[in-house]
């Protein structure tokens, strides 16, 4: 009866420091959620990166009006119409270019900046809100990272221009190919030989 007794004290103390052993543990994992739409969105270098892709789209909506431009009045010209379509496709993949640039550049920046940020920190772990169903107010540091992306100092340059059509490399002459080795070695017509030749021993 007496050992029984003594039991039951002892499980209820062992059960109480594994609850604390718990709650300890739970207390040094640091997990934050962040937002990174909202990131891309109100951060510095996204905003200057949005500037950026509006004057881009600017400049190259002039370029395709010029090309319209030059159309009205001679829809039927066929020169003009294949112009306007080559320079209507040029303009969609350079959009859509800058705009991936730009998505990459500022991908790369908030990368860095979140993997540095969660170090000195001491998270173990960033999480997407998107990745995550319900999560505490507490833990998004999304303000934070914001923060330190404004930190950062971007640049966005023009992509390089395709090499237009004009300037490809014109095809090589068929009359100027070498001559066949069969040829090389048949000697020249005895009238067309020089005067100094001397016939074969």
């Amino acid at each position: 009866m007496h050992q029984r007794l003594f039991f039951i004290p002892c499980l209820i103390l062992a059960l109480f420091l594994v609850a604390c052993d718990k709650q300890q543990a739970s207390a040094d994992v640091k997990i934050g959620v962040v937002d990174m739409t909202r990131i891309m969105r109100e951060c510095e270098p996204g905003k200057k990166g949005i500037k950026y892709l509006e004057e881009q789209q600017k400049v190259l909506q002039e370029k395709l009006n010029a090309a319209q431009a030059k159309l009205q009045g001679h829809e039927k010209d066929e020169v003009l119409t294949k112009e306007l379509q080559s320079v209507y496709m040029d303009v969609q993949q350079r959009i859509q270019g800058e705009q991936q640039n730009v998505v990459n550049v500022l991908y790369d920046i908030i990368q860095r900046v979140m993997r540095t940020y969660r170090k000195e920190k001491g998270y173990l772990l960033l999480i997407s809100t998107e990745a995550v169903m319900d999560y505490d107010a507490s833990i998004d540091v999304t303000g934070e990272v914001i923060g330190e992306v404004n930190k950062e100092t971007v640049e966005f340059k023009p992509l390089p221009e395709p090499p237009s059509a004009k300037d490809a490399p014109a095809p090589a002459d068929p009359a100027a190919k070498e001559q066949p080795a069969s040829e090389k070695g048949k000697a020249a017509p005895a009238d067309k030989q020089p005067d100094n030749a001397q016939p074969a021993k």
